[in-house]
């Protein structure tokens, strides 16, 4: 997920979700920990009133040229 920060200037940050192959042959419990690492970011950026908007995108969105519109996930949803 790509999350879009604004504040004064928009930031982009990117969050990449990286697995072993071991992992993922593993069925480890790597997605819920990296959704609830995107929650976490998302609860410190909500709380802080230097950020006055904070929008998540999947890459293909963003790259789609969709940040334009600024319609982008009100939360880090998978």
């Amino acid at each position: 997920m790509w999350c879009l920060l604004q504040a004064g200037n928009d930031w982009l940050l990117l969050l990449k979700e990286r697995r072993s192959l071991a992992a993922y042959l593993l069925g480890s419990t790597t997605k819920s920990r990296y959704y609830n690492f995107r929650l976490q970011y998302h609860q410190i950026f909500c709380n802080n009133e230097q950020f006055t908007n904070v929008l998540w995108y999947t890459e293909s969105e963003y790259l789609a040229g969709v940040q334009n519109d600024r319609v982008g996930r009100l939360t880090p949803a998978p």
